[in-house]
């Protein structure tokens, strides 16, 4: 993964201390990653083909919309980081529940 980075004049940027949406600026990188593409198209079908049909017409900048809070690009630039720097950055990760399950959780606490 390595081959990853951008360089930059100064060297590399070494402390990643956050990273919003579950990582979702490093979906380019992911899109040129073909270990990381199979892995989305194992994990989820659904978005792989919709991925596929919108890399060939959308600049890359547009692209990262949909990876924010995608579990998929969440796992790559986890195992980027803890690869290139050893330690595991701290997500922000939005997490949407049915509002359903949050009930039947909510009555199951109320009743211990």
């Amino acid at each position: 993964i390595t081959q990853d980075q951008i360089r930059f004049n100064n060297g590399n940027i070494d402390n990643v201390a956050y990273a919003h949406g579950g990582f979702f600026g490093a979906a380019p990188f992911m899109l040129a990653n073909p270990h990381w593409i199979n892995i989305l198209r194992q994990l989820m079908p659904d978005v792989y083909v919709e991925i596929s049909r919108r890399v060939v017409r959308t600049p890359v900048p547009q692209l990262i919309h949909w990876a924010e809070n995608n579990p998929v690009v969440a796992a790559y630039g986890t195992a980027h980081e803890l690869e290139y720097s050893r330690k595991v950055p701290t997500l922000e990760w939005d997490v949407f529940l049915d509002p359903h399950l949050v009930q039947r959780v909510e009555v199951v606490l109320e009743a211990r």
